[in-house]
């Protein structure tokens, strides 16, 4: 159940940010405004400990989250949606990424990650909840995201976005063309 609100709650967000949700709209009305939109799972950096299942690594967790809000656009808005990456390699360099991204095209571009650095799911109390990252050009649509996410998890968020470049705002995507966040 949680899965799938997060799922629905993110596809929601980037729909309405793009302004093609439309309510019982004809099909000729989704072709003439059909969006692009870039899914990026991060790496393989981020591990939780989990009380009775172990250490997990997120890159699963990451895929399958991409893979199933791109069904969803897909599916239910008529998007056309480009992974980044599989789950095949710990590690695909931002470069490779970024070139993906931008031979798509897309009206926006998500990074999608579970805050795991801390090592306990989600973070912890003091720190825990969504956390975004945009570039100062693109606070408004992290925003978007700090404002949604708290509704399908429960879990508040502890700061607004960050428009520090590096970790995980990563300075290799600063130059993008379209509007770009990292969630988690």
């Amino acid at each position: 159940m949680f899965r799938r609100s997060v799922t629905w709650m993110l596809t929601l967000v980037m729909m309405t940010t793009l302004g093609v949700f439309y309510a019982g709209a004809a099909p000729a009305a989704y072709a003439a405004t059909r969006a692009v939109i870039v899914l990026d799972p991060d790496d393989n950096v981020g591990h939780a400990s989990w009380p009775g299942v172990g250490t997990v690594t997120e890159l699963a967790y990451n895929y399958q989250l991409a893979t199933e809000v791109k069904a969803k656009l897909e599916n239910d808005c008529r998007a056309t949606v480009v992974i980044t990456r599989d789950a095949s390699a710990d590690y695909v360099d931002r470069a490779t990424r970024k070139a993906t991204a931008q031979a798509a095209n897309p009206n926006l571009m998500v990074t999608l990650a579970f805050n795991a650095l801390t090592g306990s799911p989600w973070g912890v109390a003091g720190d825990g909840g969504p956390k975004v990252w945009a570039r100062a050009q693109d606070v408004g649509f992290g925003q978007t995201f700090l404002n949604q996410i708290p509704a399908f998890t429960g879990r508040p968020a502890t700061q607004g976005v960050s428009t520090d470049i590096g970790y995980p705002l990563y300075p290799e995507y600063d130059d993008l063309t379209f509007p770009y966040a990292h969630v988690e």
